[in-house]
């Protein structure tokens, strides 16, 4: 079967789906947040090792809207050319987790990644100023081993020291690298 005759034999529904996920892809930045003001999240493969698991990257868009429908409709077809119409079921399951739960995160980010088993895990959601300055887990661990990852003189045979419970702001001075960091940060 061609990749033409492929396409020809899905739904329109999946069709459809397939460019909102191409649409997002676009919209959203994968790796370094374009804008200090956008939204993004964190996730990583749940597959085997031996077929790219465990590898992770940001993905940033301008709001949180964005964010939650690239998670819903980009995180189960990606990449979207490969969709089939199971992959429908699925983002209609992360719609409806999405719309009941946004508000509340923890809940939300357990049942999305109940649902997204075998295909992503997300570790984080939310704001740009979350990781640059909040005190949330995520943020707290990313800029202190971002610190770290600046030391020239620790030594990398000791153990790295464990995330203080309060981790300083990123400043202005540090922002471009904090920003480049990200963008490899998981790959």
């Amino acid at each position: 079967m061609t990749p033409a005759d492929d396409m020809a034999s899905r739904s329109p529904a999946l069709m459809l789906r397939i460019e909102m996920a191409k649409a997002l892809l676009e919209i959203c930045a994968i790796g370094k947040p374009a804008q200090e003001d956008h939204w993004g999240f964190y996730s990583y493969s749940d597959a085997s090792p031996y077929f790219g698991g465990g590898i992770g990257a940001f993905v940033w868009g301008p709001d949180l809207n964005t964010i939650h429908a690239f998670i819903a409709n980009v995180l189960p077809c990606d990449p979207p050319d490969r969709a089939e119409e199971g992959d429908l079921v699925l983002c209609a399951t992360l719609n409806t987790i999405i719309t009941r739960h946004g508000h509340d995160e923890e809940f939300l980010l357990e049942h999305l990644n109940r649902a997204l088993q075998r295909h992503s895990v997300i570790e984080w959601i939310g704001p740009f100023h979350d990781l640059a300055s909040g005190q949330g887990a995520f943020g707290r661990q990313l800029r202190h081993h971002f610190r770290l990852s600046l030391d020239e003189t620790r030594d990398r045979s000791l153990p790295e020291p464990p995330v203080p419970e309060t981790v300083p702001p990123i400043t202005a001075e540090e922002l471009t690298a904090f920003m480049g960091y990200l963008a490899d940060y998981g790959g």
